[in-house]
């Protein structure tokens, strides 16, 4: 039991360091690296005993789940990289936006379609 809540609060603590280092849509847009290499890392802390192998599994799911509702409601932003030239790279950033972002973008298009035929 012990080992199940030191998984989850490293699973926390991951992500409260990742969101001081890059934003959080970022942080969604690279979910699946992110993901593998923490479970990879709590499987290798906590190797020596089967309490310690599931707490690291536990922790691991904690992290997806976290990670997964984050990118459906939150949206991504992930690099693109093109060559420019011979030795040029062009990096851009591209947008998904999330459940929230399409229900405001709903919701302020009622609103406009509303006062739009208040005004007319």
């Amino acid at each position: 039991m012990t080992a199940i809540m030191l998984g989850c609060t490293m699973a926390a603590a991951v992500m409260v360091t990742l969101m001081r280092c890059m934003p959080i849509r970022r942080i969604f847009g690279y979910a699946t690296p992110i993901d593998i290499s923490f479970t990879a890392l709590m499987v290798w802390a906590f190797h020596g005993t089967l309490a310690g192998m599931s707490g690291a599994a536990v922790g691991g799911l904690v992290l997806a789940i976290v990670l997964s509702a984050g990118k459906w409601l939150i949206g991504t932003e992930r690099a693109k990289f093109s060559r420019a030239g011979r030795f040029k790279v062009k990096a851009k950033l591209v947008h998904e936006r999330g459940a929230i972002g399409r229900g405001v973008g709903w919701i302020m298009a009622q609103h406009r379609a509303a006062t739009a035929r208040m005004t007319t």
